[in-house]
């Protein structure tokens, strides 16, 4: 079941990178945020004691969710951008459909991250962000190798440094609420 579940987040990931406006239509946008949200501020208790590695099927899923929420914040569509990666000329007659799914994803998006929602998904990433002791032992071990594997594109590998990259990418976004 923990793979199946797995295997399905990775999809609507794909699916998002290759179809936002359809997957923004169809629903799925919105209850997908909604379970990986949940998933995130309230893990199951082997998540809680995980090992640090990426090991544990619900650290797996932990990452996929964290690693979905981040596509999502960072999906060019969403921020009324061309598939080139071009910025929509909200004027321009040839760019007035991509505006207009680009507001109705923002509205969706707008309305999705309400501020206690988006508190306590930071409370949570915080937490997540905690060395467990193996990652204290790798430290201690070799600092720079630490480093290293926590480093560029270690970030989909360990959750505790996915949440600071999901954190990270909130700060930004959400600036009023998140930065006193």
């Amino acid at each position: 079941l923990d793979r199946g579940v797995l295997k399905l987040i990775k999809t609507h990931m794909q699916v998002l990178e290759a179809h936002p406006w359809s997957f923004h239509a169809s629903g799925a946008l919105l209850s997908l945020l909604t379970i990986c949200c949940d998933a995130i501020i309230a893990p199951p208790l082997s998540a809680a004691s995980a090992s640090g590695g990426g090991g544990d099927p619900s650290e797996r899923q932990l990452i996929a969710c964290m690693t979905f929420l981040r596509s999502v914040l960072t999906c060019g569509a969403y921020k009324g951008k061309t598939s080139t990666g071009r910025t929509v000329d909200a004027g321009s007659e040839a760019d007035a459909p991509v505006v207009a799914l680009a507001a109705q994803a923002q509205a969706t998006l707008t309305e999705f991250w309400a501020p206690p929602r988006l508190t306590a998904l930071c409370t949570a990433l915080v937490q997540h962000m905690a060395l467990t002791q193996r990652d204290l032992e790798e430290w201690q071990a070799s600092p720079e190798e630490y480093f290293h594997a926590c480093d560029a594109a270690a970030w989909q590998e360990r959750a505790n440094v996915c949440a600071e990259s999901l954190l990270l990418t909130l700060l930004p976004a959400h600036r009023q609420l998140l930065c006193p």
